[in-house]
């Protein structure tokens, strides 16, 4: 494949998280004392912020809303050094999330699309960078069908520059609802993608982890399969491997595919082996279990 010393596109969303960790059982209909922060996320923004931290240079395309959470967000992304080249959408809210944190680590998610919505082919054609190295797409962009052409787009184009194209399916009840067969075919131009353990059960249409990478494996050149606490299972034509978590306090898992995502990805265009390119997603994740908030 064609590679450049440009940027990673990463097309995907832009959210606010507002992470609630209950200090004790909750107590419905009164207080609860709790842990509460407000933190960049989303999996387009996690995954950007995720690579730039590796030192790849990332061009994130993605829409926020002209409001107060929006500057938040576009001041989180220049610090973290990641390029952003758009205009908030005005009269817009921009993506939010609260999410209820349990005592393993474990979220119940309550989301705001706002801007993401917002995301079409126009704005990514007018803000494509002249020459990307490779293409990162959120699943999420193409379950949305406002954004599908956006996303849709993307992917022919780089295909057509002959870069690499990753995709993570992103959420398995999205995906049940729109049809795994029409999932697995808008993936379709993918060279990587990267499902969890239930993304994978949908679209393989079995749980069985060996079977999930043989099935996705025959549409996909490569194939990673997250599997938390199991660490993460390749598949890349003959060579599979397979490796372990790391043990780790567990606080919040959010963002932990996303993390894992970007380190798979930083390491492959780095030429390294699959064992290690997997080894070093399983790291990134890892690291962002410990702490409370994707990035």
């Amino acid at each position: 494949m064609a590679t450049s010393n440009g940027p990673v596109v990463v097309l995907g969303d832009i959210m606010l998280d507002i992470l609630i960790k209950p200090l004790g059982d909750i107590r419905p209909a009164s207080d609860t004392e709790s842990v509460i922060r407000l933190a960049l996320g989303g999996q387009g923004a996690n995954v950007a912020v995720n690579l730039a931290g590796l030192g790849i240079a990332v061009q994130l395309l993605a829409r926020v809303g002209d409001d107060t959470l929006g500057m938040v967000a576009l001041d989180a992304l220049g610090r973290a050094g990641v390029g952003y080249a758009g205009e908030p959408v005005a009269n817009e809210r921009t993506g939010a999330l609260a999410a209820l944190i349990d005592a393993r680590g474990e979220r119940t998610m309550f989301p705001q699309v706002g801007a993401n919505a917002r995301l079409d082919e126009d704005f990514v054609r007018r803000h494509w960078p002249a020459a990307p190295r490779a293409l990162f797409v959120s699943g999420y962009t193409l379950l949305r069908p406002a954004s599908r052409p956006a996303a849709q787009w993307a992917l022919q184009e780089a295909r057509r520059l002959g870069i690499p194209v990753a995709v993570d399916p992103a959420s398995y009840a999205l995906i049940e609802d729109v049809g795994p067969e029409a999932m697995l075919e808008w993936m379709s131009p993918a060279d990587i993608v990267f499902p969890n353990r239930d993304e994978g059960r949908v679209l393989a249409g079995t749980a069985d982890p060996e079977q999930i990478l043989e099935r996705l494996s025959r549409r996909f050149p490569l194939v990673v399969l997250k599997l938390d606490k199991d660490g993460a299972r390749a598949r890349a034509g003959g060579e599979t491997c397979c490796v372990p978590a790391e043990r780790s306090e567990v606080v919040d898992t959010t963002g932990a595919g996303d993390a894992f995502d970007a380190g798979f990805l930083a390491a492959y265009l780095k030429g390294w082996s699959l064992p290690k390119a997997v080894a070093a997603g399983v790291q990134a994740s890892a690291r962002v279990i410990q702490r409370l908030g994707s990035t």
